[in-house]
């Protein structure tokens, strides 16, 4: 067995042995290493990773080792959680992976999935040196990585494996199936390097588990951003000022291959940064975190302080000296609540709680409340009786408005008696729910009554403030109750496919004339034309609605072809 080399991805030294066994076919390497004609062939998230190492006898690791240190997995792995991370090893260590690019929220990220093979010279001349083989460098394959963090060198694109070309097939860097990339001028390439540089030490610097988990990076960059002044006083975000500043910092990343599906611009910028208003769902792709991270902090060690700083208020547990102050106060505030609250438990009155804390006294007393704390009260206005009778009507349902006039007291005075009165706010807004939403249920049941065989966009438009309220508040009573069209009209698509037609059967005409500029007697393959447009593949299965690029690939191939994706490599 060959000796695993420093940084080298998994598939690279199975298709080192590949060479040097010598065997025929890649299905035999296969079954020799992960026990199945096609086991472990991918060369980004392979699967049979515990026959792998039963049959290496565990010379190479463990399973788990093997995924988190010579797989890509190793990029995703600071940004998952634990049990995300153990899916995903359980995942690579089954005979299936399916369905893992899904969970990792890589094909719904509009940054591809594909994980393109990639190389860089320079590395590549000091490997033949120094080991006598040249392998694939794992740093090299992580997304957004197009330079050389050793050399800085633009890295060479494998033109075989992620695009479907030869994808069974065991391969190692050769000049012949590389191509290069290049960044369009100085400030491109500048930036390409920056980041590479930054996804190559985060990712080294592996804390703990998790420790780039989407809330805790948010918080980071929700600090860096209020220390910009980009967050007011009330917590929300200066979209406008920040977009711009973004939208500049990815001008200069555009030509970036990872960003090939989103068009950059400040629409996008705003749309980025509004989703730090709002909690980042997981599964999210990191490079939409590194992209604002590598925006926002001038180096890692800044960013790292940062988020250690950042995490640690979090946590309630920062230094008193490292809690820099911000447009808001949260941790402060937590902290003064829980005070509070453990004076007025040990039987302090709210006056001396406030004036210690230096609170107002009804926020004392509302802090109480929310513990379920009764306080001390020394009626004026509110005497028993009134009270108890307040009581009664608010957890009945009834508008402060309605209560006030009914007893001949403030708005103040009740919207008091909610904040301090354990249990009463939730009661209330219970009641007060349940009230608008039989009324709101009403109108529209009544709507459709009076309108038999009404669709629902024209029910919609009778009844827009109750479908409003009944869609945001109560969607699943609603698509019950929602009309039924008598005939099913066939929706028209979004998708402009004219416009997409025009511009893919012109970019097929420009590959099959790029392949024909070679002296070659051969005609055009179809595969071939693919490998230089790998968003073909996509497009093969709905090719009945392109019919121009259909006869450009039928032109360039000098035959008509089956419009099946059957035709395609692998």
């Amino acid at each position: 067995m060959l000796e695993a080399l420093p940084g080298e991805t998994l598939f690279s030294l199975c298709s080192r042995h590949h060479r040097m066994w010598g065997f025929s076919a890649s299905e035999f390497t296969c079954e020799a290493l992960f026990g199945g004609r096609r086991a472990g062939v991918h060369h980004d998230l392979p699967n049979s990773l515990s026959r792998f190492e039963m049959l290496t006898r565990g010379a190479y690791g463990p399973a788990a080792d093997l995924a988190l240190d010579r797989t890509v997995l190793k990029f995703y792995a600071p940004f998952l959680t634990p049990s995300d991370i153990a899916s995903a090893v359980t995942s690579m260590s089954s005979p299936s992976v399916s369905g893992l690019k899904f969970r990792l929220g890589l094909l719904t990220s509009r940054f591809r999935a594909h994980h393109p093979l990639k190389a860089c010279e320079e590395c590549m001349a000091k490997d033949a040196h120094d080991h006598g083989w040249v392998p694939w460098r794992l740093v090299h394959q992580f997304p957004g990585v197009w330079t050389c963090v050793f050399h800085g060198a633009p890295l060479l694109e494998c033109s075989v494996k992620a695009n479907g070309v030869e994808r069974f097939m065991w391969q190692l860097p050769s000049r012949q199936s590389l191509a290069l990339r290049p960044a369009a001028g100085y400030a491109a390439r500048e930036a390409r390097s920056r980041l590479a540089r930054l996804i190559h030490e985060l990712v080294q610097a592996g804390q703990s588990a998790e420790w780039l988990r989407a809330g805790a990076v948010q918080t980071t960059l929700r600090s860096r951003m209020c220390e910009q002044g980009w967050i007011t006083p009330n917590g929300h975000l200066r979209l406008a000022p920040a977009s711009r500043g973004f939208a500049a910092h990815l001008a200069a990343l555009s030509d970036l291959p990872d960003l090939a599906g989103l068009n950059v611009s400040e629409e996008l910028a705003y749309a980025w940064i509004g989703r730090m208003a709002r909690p980042l769902r997981s599964g999210a792709h990191p490079l939409r975190q590194l992209l604002l991270i590598d925006w926002l902090f001038q180096s890692v060690d800044d960013f790292v302080h940062t988020h250690t700083r950042a995490s640690h208020a979090e946590l309630g547990s920062a230094p008193r000296e490292a809690r820099k102050p911000c447009s808001y106060e949260d941790v402060s505030k937590q902290s003064r609540k829980a005070q509070a609250i453990k004076h007025l438990r040990s039987g302090g009155s709210a006056r001396s709680v406030a004036a210690a804390l230096g609170i107002d006294v009804g926020t004392a007393m509302a802090w109480g409340a929310e513990a379920g704390i009764v306080p001390t009260r020394r009626p004026k206005s509110l005497v028993p009786q009134v009270r108890q009778a307040l009581i009664r009507d608010l957890s009945s349902g009834h508008s402060k408005g309605e209560a006030a006039l009914q007893h001949g007291v403030s708005i103040q005075i009740i919207t008091r008696l909610l904040r301090t009165e354990p249990g009463l706010r939730s009661a209330w807004q219970q009641a007060v729910f349940k009230t608008v939403q039989r009324a709101h249920r009403d109108s529209w049941l009544g709507a459709a009554a009076n309108h038999p065989g009404i669709s629902n966009k024209l029910l919609r438009a009778i009844n827009p403030a109750g479908f409003a309220w009944l869609y945001r508040h109560d969607r699943e009573w609603l698509n019950l109750h929602a009309p039924q069209r008598a005939v099913d009209i066939a929706r028209r698509s979004p998708v402009r496919w004219d416009e997409r037609d025009m511009e893919l059967s012109a970019a097929v005409r420009r590959a099959t004339l790029q392949l024909q500029s070679h002296d070659r007697t051969k005609p055009v393959k179809l595969w071939e034309i693919v490998q230089l447009l790998p968003e073909l593949r996509a497009k093969m299965s709905v090719v009945r609605r392109l019919p121009l690029t259909a006869q450009a690939i039928e032109e360039a191939i000098g035959r008509a072809f089956r419009r099946r994706t059957n035709e395609l490599p692998g």
